[in-house]
């Protein structure tokens, strides 16, 4: 057996790895550093300029602040499969990390579904408006499903292939 600074490696077939939470993380870590994130209880990895889990490449704590955003919910509910809904940080192209209302409930299509657009029964989306046109956004801080209208720059950046509808206001 042989003992390293923090680590272990054994003769009954274990590597102990250096643990710690995020705060005790090197302050200049260098790629391919390995450690074992207590705040997460997972181990992470340092590489291309962030700390990941070493099975995924995901952020650890993905979405949960500008410095872990993700480029889809969908990355989020893998790192965190009891992810509920909210506003998470999302890296969308063009923008970069961006606050965005996150649909994560597994009822709606196993959840990861980010908010792009909500309407009213007003008239500030009728056919002939520019937002379906254009790159402008509407009341971008309303990152609930309150009841007001809004575009978002998910809209206007995000490359989806899907589409979900909600209108919470109809019931069950």
């Amino acid at each position: 057996m042989a003992d390293f600074k923090n680590t272990t490696v054994s003769d009954d077939n274990f590597i102990q790895l250096p643990a710690g939470n995020n705060n005790q993380r090197p302050s200049s870590p260098q790629e391919g550093m390995l450690r074992f994130n207590t705040d997460f209880g997972k181990p992470e990895i340092y590489k291309e300029g962030k700390w990941v889990d070493p099975k995924t490449g995901i952020p650890l704590g993905a979405g949960k602040s500008a410095d872990t955003a993700v480029g889809s919910a969908t990355l989020i509910k893998i790192d965190d499969p009891s992810a509920t809904d909210g506003v998470y940080w999302i890296d969308l192209p063009n923008v970069g990390p961006t606050q965005i209302y996150c649909i994560m409930d597994d009822a709606y299509d196993g959840g990861g579904w980010m908010m792009a657009l909500k309407a009213t029964r007003g008239e500030t989306f009728r056919y002939t408006a520019s937002y379906w046109t254009s790159t402008n956004t509407l009341n971008t801080n309303s990152t609930s499903q309150s009841d007001a209208d809004a575009k978002f720059q998910t809209f206007n950046y995000f490359e989806g292939k899907d589409l979900l509808a909600r209108w919470p206001d109809i019931g069950s």
